[in-house]
């Protein structure tokens, strides 16, 4: 079984919280890891399995699940400012009255060149392998 021994930002977050609250002994930290003597030559791992344990002390509710439900919220917000914009865009599209002549690229940039940009990113967020190029353009698109 392969595990994912990456640190992803909650459980970055968790272990902050879990430091920022810890209240081991030397000893008890030092027996754990002679415990997991098998995990000596992979520290990140070791960590994650130490976070895994202790994370069942803290009390208060963890940092990941506000960071999980504040980063939902943005994104929703930046969904419906979107449909609003969206929707703008459409009237002032939408309602031409025929007696003044339009400059139809900025009509087109919007409607059409943003979206296809936006499809074309997300294409590549989806089949590249690099992690780093997938996260930059997940950023830009929070959507995705």
């Amino acid at each position: 079984m392969q595990t994912n021994n990456k640190l992803s930002i909650k459980t970055y977050l968790d272990i902050y919280q879990l430091l920022q609250n810890y209240k081991n002994d030397h000893e008890k930290s030092r027996s754990f890891a002679l415990k997991h003597k098998e995990l000596e030559k992979k520290p990140i791992e070791l960590l994650l399995k130490w976070a895994k344990e202790n994370t069942k002390s803290l009390k208060d509710n963890l940092l990941s699940k506000k960071y999980i439900e504040y980063n939902s919220s943005i994104n929703s917000l930046f969904g419906l400012i979107s449909l609003i914009m969206g929707f703008l865009v459409g009237i002032g599209l939408l309602s031409y009255s025929g007696k003044m002549p339009v400059n139809v690229i900025y009509y087109i940039l919007i409607v059409v060149a943003v979206p296809v940009i936006s499809i074309i990113l997300s294409t590549v967020a989806i089949f590249t392998k690099s992690n780093t190029i997938s996260n930059f353009i997940t950023l830009l698109f929070p959507l995705h």
